[in-house]
Order: structure tokens, then sequence, then C-alpha cells
């Protein structure tokens, strides 16, 4: 068996595990749809899939109105943000991404940029967890920090931060 088919396998395997993950751990069936997207999306974003735009958009979208039902109003109002992005993204790649054009560098962060973000988190959470405190959430500060953690790796992601982003991004991912 040859690297690529090995890979491949390997990748197909791996896609039907998390998928069963996703299926016995959601509630209904528009969660199981948003954790199989999400799975997917971040897959072909990792392949550097065009395709990851699309499948992104029906994930996020099914968990905002998940999100939204529940009354996580912070969280549902981030998903409506990355969905921007991606729609954002999804253009950008479709009509200027030059083919030829080589990926930025990763960056490591500051100790001094450590602290902005998290001054930015403990403010943030507590201007935005009292808003939405107001509109009835029935957790609002604990779903406001996981959206500003969302924000937080959005900024790092977009800076290619590469250092902390994807451990930010699995923080948040696991409490929501």
């Amino acid at each position: 068996m040859s690297a690529k088919t090995r890979s491949i396998l390997i990748n197909i395997l791996v896609l039907l595990i998390l998928s069963a993950v996703a299926f016995f751990t959601a509630s209904g069936p528009i969660k199981i749809i948003a954790a199989i997207g999400g799975i997917i999306c971040v897959y072909l974003v990792a392949k550097e899939s065009v395709w990851n735009y699309p499948v992104g958009l029906v994930g996020n979208s099914c968990l905002c109105y998940t999100l939204f039902h529940t009354k996580l109003y912070a969280d549902a109002i981030l998903q409506i943000m990355f969905m921007i992005l991606m729609v954002f993204g999804w253009v950008f790649w479709l009509t200027g991404r030059n083919r030829d054009e080589r990926i930025r560098p990763t960056k490591h962060i500051s100790v001094l940029q450590t602290v902005i973000i998290g001054l930015f988190l403990i403010v943030a959470t507590i201007i935005w967890g009292h808003i939405i405190k107001a509109w009835g959430d029935p957790a609002p500060y604990f779903d406001a920090f996981t959206a500003m953690v969302g924000v937080s790796a959005q900024y790092l992601l977009s800076s290619v931060y590469g250092q902390i982003k994807m451990e930010v991004s699995i923080i948040r991912n696991s409490l929501i």
C-alpha cells in the first residue's frame, strides 16, 4: 500500500471515528449536523480545500440555531461573526487569492501581547456578560467568556500566531 493511500485511509478512519463521537454525544439532528460539519470543515481547512467554506457555513448555521434556542446569545452572535468571516474568506479564495503566493510564516506571541489578550478577555467578558444578562442568558458570564475566547482565537488565527491559536480554539470548543 502506498503512503498516499495509507494517508487517505487514515484520514477517512479519523473522520468516521469523530463523526461517530459527534453522533453519540449530540442530542438532536441539528447538533449532529453542526458537530459533523465542524469536524469535516476543520479537515477540509487542513487540506486547504475551498469546500471548507460551504461545509463550515452549514455547521455554523446549525450551531448558531442551537445556541440561540438555548439562549446562549453570546456564542450565537459569535457564530454569526464566524459565518460572515467565512463568506469573506470564500470570496477572497475564489477571487483574490494568488495561487503562487506563499503562506505567511507563523509568528510567536510576545509576553506583552499575551497580557493584552488576557486583559481583553477579562474586560470584554465582564462587559458582554452584563449586556447578555439583561437579555436573559442563563449563564451570561460563562457564555461571554467562551465567546471572547472565540474572538481571541479568531484574532490569533488571523494574525497567524500558530503558537497558541489551536490550543485556544480547542479550549473554547471544549467549553461550549
